[in-house]
């Protein structure tokens, strides 16, 4: 009779024992889910967010329009963008092949950049905890209120190739932000400095890399575009 009531003790200690690990767990769970929804709300409902979306798609456009780059032009963007500075004529050439016409218009697009970063690292004091799904599910929000406000699950399935295009183009948007958002401001920027008589140096570095795979990412979410409306 003992042995029985010890066991029966001991079996309710243990499904105690579980519903307290899986009640912290939940609670844990439910604590996380909070936190991002909050870091959501707040990115949306940011200016400085808001303005980071709208010049980040002014440079993705300029990409998206770029000309396909050959091996050669590849490698020397890679070269030029993982070296911490570059000449005013390399910075040239990245410019051409980043879609933009003119090195000027190229170097007003990232300083503006650097400095709406400014701002977000003023405005959010965590600015490079917050998560990339919570940053990715930032822009979806933006770029919804910024369109004819119709949601994906409402898109019919003849647009099935630009949805995935949209969500491949946004997650890459949301890698390069969360990899900017942790470089220092000098890093992004482009400043006057003398190379002879004239030049300006790209701080490449961090935002460098971060451009780098912004190109990579951009141009395999046009290819897979390209493939999807082939394959219909």
């Amino acid at each position: 009779m003992k042995q029985t009531y010890n066991k029966a003790l001991i079996a309710t200690c243990v499904c105690l024992i579980f519903l307290t690990i899986f009640s912290c767990q939940k609670k844990s769970e439910n604590s996380s889910l909070n936190n991002k929804q909050a870091s959501v709300d707040n990115l949306t409902k940011s200016l400085a967010f808001v303005k980071f979306i709208d010049n980040l798609e002014t440079i993705e456009g300029h990409i998206g329009n770029s000309n396909h780059l050959s091996p050669l032009e590849k490698d020397t963007l890679k070269q030029y963008l993982n070296s911490e500075k570059v000449s005013e004529s390399e910075l040239t050439k990245v410019s051409k092949y980043s879609g933009y016409n003119s090195l000027d218009n190229f170097v007003t697009d990232i300083n503006n950049q650097a400095k709406i970063v400014s701002e977000l690292k003023s405005e959010f004091s965590d600015i490079g905890q917050i998560s990339i799904d919570s940053i990715y599910q930032a822009i979806i929000e933006v770029r919804y209120n910024k369109s004819n406000r119709v949601k994906v699950n409402q898109i019919d399935s003849d647009n099935l190739c630009k949805r995935i295009y949209d969500n491949c183009s946004s997650r890459a948007s949301a890698v390069y932000t969360a990899a900017i958002l942790g470089c220092t401001v000098t890093a992004i920027g482009i400043s006057t400095i003398s190379f002879g008589t004239l030049g300006v140096a790209f701080e490449l570095s961090c935002g460098g890399t971060a451009y780098w795979y912004l190109m990579l990412q951009r141009d395999e979410c046009s290819l897979n575009y390209e493939s999807c409306i082939k394959s219909k």
